[in-house]
């Protein structure tokens, strides 16, 4: 499963969690916490391969926790590219 994670305009952790419920096609009882993420990720029983796009503009929103995001996607996807 390849995606795109545009980060332009998420603002809160709520919203972040949101959109990537419905980009990563998480299940609805997946948590809004770092934890809870790299749980689903690692059931996703296909590879995911990420594009992460204006990294910067989730790290003025939220601070270290985009660091913390970055961290998840790494270690839970097969492959993620920084634009």
């Amino acid at each position: 499963m390849n995606t795109i994670l545009d980060f332009s305009g998420i603002e809160t952790k709520e919203a972040l969690y949101v959109y990537l419920q419905q980009q990563l096609r998480l299940p609805d009882y997946c948590g809004k916490n770092l934890d809870a993420l790299y749980d689903c990720l690692t059931d996703i029983p296909v590879e995911i391969t990420v594009t992460v796009e204006h990294l910067d503009c989730l790290k003025e929103a939220l601070g270290d926790y985009a660091d913390g995001l970055l961290s998840v996607l790494k270690d839970g996807c097969a492959f993620v590219d920084v634009k």
